[in-house]
């Protein structure tokens, strides 16, 4: 129990790159191991599902392929079926031979095209209504049917009966096996007179699964019949060839001897697979039989009613499981040495910056050199901490122009107070402002309540300093121009173009020691809220002036509006007492020049020639 809280606080005093590593190291590692091992424990089912999913829809698409081309021929053996010519050699009369040879040899060509379309024909034909063959086109080196009789062929009896039929049998000619697809040929009065009849080579159905069988692996395909019997073998079961899923009666048995010209078809007694026979929709299944241990999938091919098979043994499904278990196991070593390298790296790259940053900031701190090139490529990130570092570096520039202001500020306002004289303090202030806000023009002007007008008292242009005595002073009218917003409102004025500005216009008779403006920049004096003067800077150039410049000026100008309001008081009590001064001399000399006049009478000389002067005048 007490070594808990050493723990913790052990683990508080990890760096911030190990905590990472470690937090990032069980993030990978335990979903993985948990995937891992669900996966595997799941995968011989899911292995199972797949399987059986993609047997079936593999048996579908083989399916598909073998519909595709019964349609096609059927649509040939329709549209030969239907041609007039045709119809016309069957009905034609014996009894005109030239007509006959004309028509024959139309329906020769028309079948010679037939034939050559596509090198899946082995014949086309024509039987009259007894079933004597009486056109026919083969293959080269296959004997020509032309003659025979095939009366009692499943397909010629369905033919005549109006029927559009398909049958497989193995031929009397040929000794292969065929797909042979019929259609009954009318007359002009709508009676059946022959059938045309197309063989498709057995190939063309069979070989799709045989080649299936013969690309290895192991997986294989077989094809069964509407009877249930295998047409194609699938691979190491080549005795199942014409061999029976299902128990045939007596009937069909003896139909399916015929068809494939077979002394007897077996019943191969395999249970799982009896229901392929005939089934009308696709499936799956896997076979527990210890014998005929495989997964299945199968489909039907519509137009023969027949079922394609595709087989994979367990065994097969098993290798890949086991092999996967070892592969989970090796490489959930290998990712889990992998992963902590990748945590170990991305804790270190997600630390360093930080750190870095926080040793930037700890210089701040204790006034040491700071640039922003001193974290440039932990700025130069375009993640949070990139982020955060370019708002740090923008912060502490800005803090270090808020101090060199206030610097600034501070080192106008002691100069200005360090003297009352008012001409030396507004020979300063315009000096100082451009060490702080460059200009190319400024005026300082006094505020005339009476007049009305802005009165200027110094002017700097240069580098040059022009001070005014108020006797000489040049001023302009207050309400005119941006003189409006200083003295009438009180406020300040930022115009970054002067050309662009609608508010105001600037007054063209200031003469702005030659400079005209294009941005301007003004703040209004003010002492007992009222405005007392204002402080106006041009630049001969557009955007000179910003909002930095504004707070600037506006911290300088309140004080500047004390300093003069100070100076102003202090002239103006200089002025009353020099007044004061003068009137107490005159009153001085008229009491002096009284005392002379009395000293003077009262003497006996003066008096004796006052007698004098009054007794002259008595006379």
């Amino acid at each position: 129990m007490n070594n808990s809280p050493k723990k913790n606080s052990m683990i508080r005093n990890w760096s911030i790159t190990t905590k990472l590593s470690l937090v990032l190291v069980l993030t990978a590692l335990i979903p993985m191991i948990v995937i891992s091992v669900f996966n595997l424990s799941n995968h011989t089912d899911d292995l199972l599902n797949n399987s059986l999913y993609s047997l079936e829809r593999l048996s579908i698409s083989v399916a598909g392929l073998m519909d595709r081309l019964i349609e096609d021929t059927q649509s040939t053996v329709t549209i030969l079926g239907g041609d007039t010519e045709v119809a016309a050699f069957l009905a034609a009369s014996p009894e005109d031979p030239e007509n006959n040879e004309a028509l024959r040899a139309s329906v020769e060509t028309l079948f010679e095209n037939a034939l050559n379309s596509t090198s899946l024909y082995e014949f086309v034909y024509l039987m009259d209504a007894n079933g004597v063959t009486q056109v026919s086109k083969q293959l080269e080196g296959l004997d020509s049917v032309q003659g025979k009789n095939f009366a009692d062929r499943d397909y010629f009896i369905e033919g005549m009966k109006g029927n559009y039929y398909i049958d497989v049998l193995v031929g009397r000619i040929t000794k292969k096996l065929g797909f042979y697809f019929s259609a009954p040929v009318y007359s002009e009065q709508g009676e059946i007179i022959g059938v045309i009849i197309v063989k498709l080579q057995g190939e063309a159905i069979t070989d799709v699964i045989n080649d299936l069988n013969t690309e290895g692996g192991d997986m294989s395909a077989f094809l069964v019949d509407q009877d249930g019997v295998v047409v194609s073998a699938p691979r190491g079961h080549e005795d199942w060839m014409f061999q029976s899923l299902t128990q045939l009666s007596p009937e069909i048995k003896e139909k399916v001897k015929a068809r494939f010209i077979r002394d007897d078809v077996t019943f191969l007694n395999i249970y799982a697979l009896e229901e392929l026979a005939g089934s009308a929709k696709s499936g799956s299944f896997a076979t527990l039989d210890e014998e005929m241990d495989f997964v299945l999938g199968y489909a039907p091919v519509e137009h023969l009613n027949w079922v394609v098979g595709m087989q994979v043994s367990r065994d097969s499904l098993m290798d890949p499981i086991i092999d996967l278990a070892w592969m989970t196991l090796v490489s959930g070593l290998v990712l889990s040495v992998v992963a902590a390298l990748i945590a170990i790296s991305m804790a270190r790259g997600i630390a360093r910056p930080i750190s870095k940053l926080s040793v930037a900031a700890q210089n701040v701190g204790d006034d040491k050199p700071f640039e922003p090139s001193d974290i440039a490529d932990v700025m130069a990130l375009s993640d949070e901490v990139g982020a955060l570092a370019r708002v740090f570096s923008n912060m502490v520039l800005a803090l270090r122009s808020r101090m060199a202001d206030l610097k600034a500020i501070y080192e106008i306002g002691q100069k200005i107070s360090a003297g009352v004289d008012l001409d030396n303090k507004l020979n300063y202030i315009l000096t100082a402002i451009d060490e702080v806000i460059p200009y190319d023009a400024a005026e300082l002007c006094f505020h005339d309540e009476t007049e009305k007008r802005l009165v200027v008292r110094a002017a700097a242009s240069g580098g040059s300093i022009e001070y005014l005595e108020p006797e000489t002073a040049r001023s302009h009218d207050a309400g005119h121009g941006y003189s409006v917003y200083l003295t009438q409102k009180g406020s300040v004025l930022l115009v970054p173009d002067t050309l662009e500005f609608n508010a105001a216009h600037i007054d063209p008779a200031r003469k702005w020691m030659g400079t005209t403006p294009r941005s301007y920049l003004g703040v209004a004096l003010k002492s007992k809220n009222e405005v007392i003067g204002a402080i106006e800077l041009v630049s001969s150039q557009p955007n000179s002036f910003n909002d930095e410049n504004r707070r600037l000026l506006e911290s300088i100008a309140i004080q500047i509006s004390i300093e003069v309001a100070n100076a102003q008081e202090v002239q103006k009590r200089e002025r009353q007492l020099e007044q004061q001064i003068l009137n107490m001399d005159v009153v001085i000399n008229k009491e002096k020049q009284a005392k002379q006049v009395e000293a003077i009478t009262s003497r006996d000389f003066f008096k004796s020639l006052q007698e004098k002067a009054r007794q002259q005048h008595l006379k």
